[in-house]
């Protein structure tokens, strides 16, 4: 898989990524994803055609992955697999970290499969009350 930085210029794809992904329910508005890759703080990393994407942000040794999403007719064929393996191999040495909702059995089994382990959780963390599972790899 051919995976890229994304610039402004992808800023609506990745609005309508995530979207699609997110039963409807974007979880940043494209006018704030402009501002994310405008500040080069939150960097948002590609599949070639716009089916998945990943942001993340890096702070000196930590990288904090905010969003992995594919769109729904893509998913299960390895593209956030994919995503997530490029950023591992660029950011190897890096403390890596993430949060994932306690519902979400696919995307906890994927992440530990790239070798993430639970650390801590917080609950009622999210808007609907579910639990947030703290993860991390070490390198």
């Amino acid at each position: 898989m051919r995976a890229r930085l994304a610039t402004v210029l992808d800023a609506p794809m990745i609005a309508t990524l995530f979207h699609n992904a997110f039963g409807g329910h974007s979880p940043i508005p494209e006018a704030v994803i402009v501002q994310q890759l405008q500040s080069h703080r939150v960097h948002y990393l590609m599949e070639k055609h716009g089916r998945a994407v990943l942001s993340f942000t890096v702070v000196l040794d930590e990288v904090e992955i905010d969003y992995l999403a594919v769109l729904p007719d893509n998913q299960r064929q390895g593209l956030g697999q994919a995503l997530l393996g490029h950023l591992l191999e660029q950011q190897a040495g890096n403390r890596i970290l993430l949060e994932v909702a306690a519902n979400n059995q696919p995307a906890q089994k994927l992440y530990a499969k790239m070798g993430f382990q639970t650390y801590n959780e917080r609950k009622n963390y999210y808007q609907d009350g579910q639990t947030a599972i703290l993860m991390e790899k070490r390198s």
